[in-house]
């Protein structure tokens, strides 16, 4: 588990420093050109998906939990929950933004076990306002997007966003929308959480430092439940500040509205603040990209070498120990989670 505070730096953005910017985005880190090597290497090794599997500690979860109906995505957010501190004395009412939001709801109501609580889908939202059941309705429906902002204005103490791979029809992910509409619709002093597709791109670092300018305390996650290989990565905001000023936000989300609705191809979102990111922020950021692209790094070369060595000799005897450790890991992380489990 990853846990990466990031600083509050004043003063506050305002209406002046807003300007969305398009072009070409050039920026990536170095690191993934080593890691797609790897990957592409790996690949040439018989049994290496097999291999994968039993090196990725928490994908025996389900044969150590007793519960067995409950889902890998469920036991991902008790974590990410537990992690970000939810607040569990009062009621609280909630809206998820996800193609997962039955488990994201569920994983909440295991950890909250309140009777009054009160918890939205947005696969709900459109059902309500479409009369009918529809799929992949985006943000970008107006219907959609004006019915949400209109109706929601202050109303949730939590909301997560989970879908990061949502794109305008001039691959623009529209994350960025969704989490400011988010923040729009958020009670004074909540919480949102939200799954970001990378710490590298510009618009990405702004977006994090423009929340971290309305929340207490904004943390980078990154779960031990995560996907061994990948590089997924949580914000969880805490307490949106009683001196946010929402005529400001509703501004800006009406801004990258009609930036993402807007027919023009070559609009390609670079980012939108027209000063500088300050540099003790961004050493953060480069920080937290720095320990767990090495970890990533750590674990294809380890995952590289087993399947190297596996080719030549019979490691049945490596991957029993790993598979024991493992095993051992699960037991820990059922512990730390307060989830049930088989003693093995």
């Amino acid at each position: 588990m990853s846990y990466f505070y990031l600083p509050k730096i004043y003063p506050p953005i305002t209406i002046d420093n807003i300007q969305i910017k398009y072009g070409n985005q050039l920026t990536h880190d170095c690191y993934l050109d080593n890691l797609n090597t790897l990957k592409q290497d790996i690949k040439q090794y018989k049994g290496n998906e097999i291999v994968k599997k039993l090196l990725s500690p928490y994908n025996l979860l389900h044969k150590i939990i007793k519960d067995e109906s409950i889902s890998f995505n469920q036991l991902l957010f008790i974590e990410i929950f537990n992690l970000s501190k939810i607040n569990i004395q009062s009621s609280m009412t909630s809206i998820h933004f996800s193609h997962i939001d039955n488990d994201i709801i569920s994983a909440l109501k295991m950890i909250r076990k309140n009777d009054e609580d009160k918890y939205y889908s947005s696969n709900q939202v459109v059902t309500s306002i479409m009369k009918k059941r529809e799929k992949d309705i985006s943000i970008l429906n107006k219907q959609f997007y004006n019915h949400i902002k209109e109706k929601f204005k202050n109303t949730f103490d939590l909301i997560t966003i989970m879908d990061c791979d949502y794109y305008d029809n001039k691959m623009n992910n529209i994350y960025i929308l969704n989490v400011i509409l988010g923040i729009y619709i958020l009670k004074l002093e909540s919480d949102i959480i939200f799954k970001i597709p990378n710490l590298y791109e510009q618009h990405n670092i702004e977006l994090l430092y423009f929340v971290s300018n309305y929340f207490e305390k904004t943390v980078i996650i990154r779960p031990n439940i995560n996907n061994y290989l990948q590089n997924y990565k949580y914000i969880c905001c805490k307490r949106l500040s009683n001196t946010i000023n929402k005529d400001f936000i509703k501004y800006i989300c009406d801004s990258f509205y009609n930036f993402y609705t807007k027919n023009d191809k070559n609009l390609k979102l670079t980012s939108f603040l027209k000063n500088n990111v300050p540099t003790t922020f961004i050493s953060k950021i480069e920080e937290c990209n720095s320990i767990t692209a090495q970890t990533l790094l750590d674990n294809y070369c380890y995952l590289h070498n087993i399947c190297k060595f596996n080719e030549k000799n019979n490691c049945n005897d490596k991957i029993s120990e790993i598979n024991e450790k493992n095993k051992q890991k699960c037991i820990n992380w059922c512990i730390t989670n307060s989830i049930e489990y088989n003693e093995l």
